[in-house]
């Protein structure tokens, strides 16, 4: 089966009825065979079974060629199926009335057209099987179709209910598969659809939390943006160094916590190292002097040129390497 039509009933279904339909007429064919030369063994020795006899030969015939013949169209097949059914349940309700195997026909049929064709088939075939039944009580009442128990023998019998026995579990076996696969079927999607649904859903979180971080990302870079445009601002604006670096720390400020805030300027050529801001809830302003006085974080920026995180966890480290000693 093409596998974009995987999951259509439709297409299921219709392949299934065509397998059915093929399985069912081959084991037809072989089961009826017992079923018929019995009926050909009594005709020999009862002259008015010849005409069953004969009808049965040719239905077996075509139902032969239908099984062989698989290009003919499914219609066709399955219409031909049923008029066979058909055709012997009538022949044995007017030989033997109830008493033969044409009740077994009546009911049969319908269920291979329900099966093979669908509802409407199934309910049309059900009523033919009623009207037949009840037109071969009325003939037989009136004496019309004569009943005579005589020509059926045990052989007839058992072939014959072996034959509908082997037709019947033969097509509730193959439709129990059939549930059995839509079944599995279903299963398979529900569990594909549950297991989509949670890689949608992991994406969803993960499409939020990257929109979440971007977004902050923008927000904190404009916010930097207009802490640089306010800092050009007031470098233009102050009167003087003290005036600009206290510009600076409110700017600082909201950015982030910097109610503690210093600025150390490092001069290259002779080595010293001034706070010419420093604002401090605790600690008092430290001079100016050498770099090498310094061990803790200030100096390792200078030192190294790499940026610090905000937090213990750096400074933790950089103490356990013994790059700092001193947070400053």
């Amino acid at each position: 089966m093409d596998a974009n039509n995987i999951g259509n009933t439709d297409v299921v279904i219709r392949v299934w009825r065509t397998k059915v339909l093929n399985v069912f007429l081959t084991i037809t064919v072989f089961v009826s065979i017992p079923a018929l030369a019995t009926v050909i063994i009594k005709a020999v020795t009862t002259p008015g079974m010849f005409a069953l006899a004969i009808s049965l030969s040719v239905a077996l015939l075509i139902l032969i060629g239908l099984a062989v013949l698989r290009r003919i169209s499914f219609l066709i097949r399955v219409n031909g199926l049923l008029l066979i059914g058909y055709t012997a349940g009538i022949m044995n309700l007017l030989g033997m009335g109830f008493i033969g195997s044409g009740s077994f026909y009546l009911i049969t049929v319908p269920v291979i057209a329900l099966i093979l064709l669908g509802k409407r088939a199934g309910f049309i075939t059900s009523v033919i099987s009623s009207l037949l039944s009840v037109t071969t009580a009325i003939l037989v009442n009136h004496n019309i179709i004569s009943v005579d128990a005589s020509t059926r023998t045990p052989w007839m019998s058992l072939t014959t209910l072996i034959m509908f026995l082997t037709i019947m579990m033969t097509l509730l076996i193959l439709f129990y598969r059939l549930q059995e696969r839509l079944v599995s079927q279903e299963r398979l999607i529900r569990t594909e659809l549950v297991h989509t649904q949670t890689l949608l859903e992991e994406q969803n979180i993960s499409l939020e939390q990257k929109i979440k971080e971007r977004t902050d990302e923008l927000l904190q870079s404009n916010k930097i943006q207009i802490a640089l445009f306010k800092i050009t601002e007031a470098a233009s604006a102050s009167r003087d160094m003290q005036e600009f670096y206290t510009h600076v720390h409110r700017i600082v400020g909201e950015l982030m916590y910097a109610k503690n805030l210093f600025i150390a300027l490092y001069d290259d050529a002779t080595g010293l190292l001034s706070f010419p801001y420093f604002v401090d809830e605790k600690d008092q302003a430290f001079p100016t002097q050498p770099l090498e006085n310094f061990h803790g974080m200030t100096s390792y920026v200078i030192r190294t040129g790499n940026p610090i995180e905000h937090g213990w966890d750096q400074y933790n480290q950089l103490v356990t390497n013994q790059e700092v000693t001193l947070y400053i």
